[in-house]
């Protein structure tokens, strides 16, 4: 699974708007029609909300997050890492 780390690395890098970044990541492997792409996308991004202290209402205007998955999080408050909130969603 090499390739979904060099992906990341590649968005972020071509993110950067730096041409020597982006032409370094061209050397790794990626070709100048998908380099082209990646840094003319615009990726619609949406606020990050903290689990923790969020209200019960902006958690159910998450679309995809059930009802349960929303139970979930309420009741496993604090969340120290996004591996305790991922493991209290998943235990659902």
């Amino acid at each position: 699974m090499l390739f979904a780390p060099l992906a990341v690395l590649a968005l972020c890098t071509a993110c950067g708007n730096d041409p020597e970044s982006a032409a370094e990541v061209d050397a790794a492997g990626s070709s100048d029609g998908q380099m082209a792409e990646i840094m003319s996308s615009s990726f619609p991004t949406t606020p990050l909300i903290d689990p923790n202290g969020v209200p019960e209402s902006v958690l159910a205007g998450i679309q995809g997050l059930s009802d349960n998955a929303i139970a979930a999080v309420v009741a496993g408050r604090p969340f120290a890492t996004p591996s305790e909130l991922h493991a209290a969603i998943g235990e659902m």
